[in-house]
């Protein structure tokens, strides 16, 4: 996250205007912050998936090693 201090402004209101730095703090913000929740979902979706993965693998170990000893049998 940006170490910029967001000010506090209403861009309704039709009285003051922001400043180009005020608007691009704001701007600035808002792309950390979805910058962060686009981390935040890769890592959950990554670690879903491996975890996915992982599991299908054991399952895919233990049905080979069943039909391993029924062949032998």
């Amino acid at each position: 996250m940006s170490k910029i201090k967001v000010p506090k402004v209403d861009l309704l209101d039709i009285k003051r205007e922001p400043t180009d730095d005020e608007l691009e703090a704001l701007m600035q913000d808002m792309v950390d912050v979805a910058n962060e929740k686009w981390r935040v979902a890769l890592n959950a979706y990554t670690s879903n998936l491996f975890d996915g993965i992982e599991e299908a693998a054991e399952i895919g170990v233990a049905k080979a090693k069943a039909r391993q000893s029924r062949s032998r049998d």
